[in-house]
């Protein structure tokens, strides 16, 4: 009988913790209302960013963002907000950080472009703040 692989990798998992380690598990409150494709960005300065679609009505989506503080997420921020997104769950908007521990980032999100149903570009923005503040895409 073949043991299947994720049992096998459970065992090992549990094999390599040390004794005496003492697991804690938290709630943590999602910054999040009403939306979907949350996406998580480390940034090499260990900033921890989640990103995600709210579903402001019906038409209009808005790709927003919260940065991990002091063991919560900070308030939500807009980066952007259209009537015209493609998205769906694999072709989601994301957060990320230029390299060399700066306040620059960077977001891209999927907008259509004609009537078909897989024409659209891509948008890019930028911030040079920390978020505070977005280019136009």
């Amino acid at each position: 009988m073949r043991v299947p692989l994720i049992a096998i990798l459970l065992a090992f998992l549990f094999a390599c913790v040390p004794e005496g380690t003492d697991w804690q598990v938290s709630e943590v409150k999602a910054p999040a209302g009403e939306g979907g494709e949350p996406n998580l960005f480390v940034a090499e300065t260990g900033q921890l960013y989640l990103s995600w679609v709210a579903y402001l009505d019906d038409t209009t989506d808005a790709l927003l963002f919260a940065v991990w503080e002091d063991g919560a997420w900070s308030a939500p921020r807009e980066i952007a907000s259209g009537t015209d997104w493609f998205v769906n769950w694999a072709d989601f908007p994301s957060i990320a950080a230029y390299p060399g521990g700066g306040n620059v980032l960077a977001a891209h999100w999927l907008a259509k472009s004609a009537g078909g149903t897989y024409d659209y570009d891509v948008h890019i923005s930028q911030s040079a703040d920390g978020g505070q503040s977005w280019s136009p895409s």
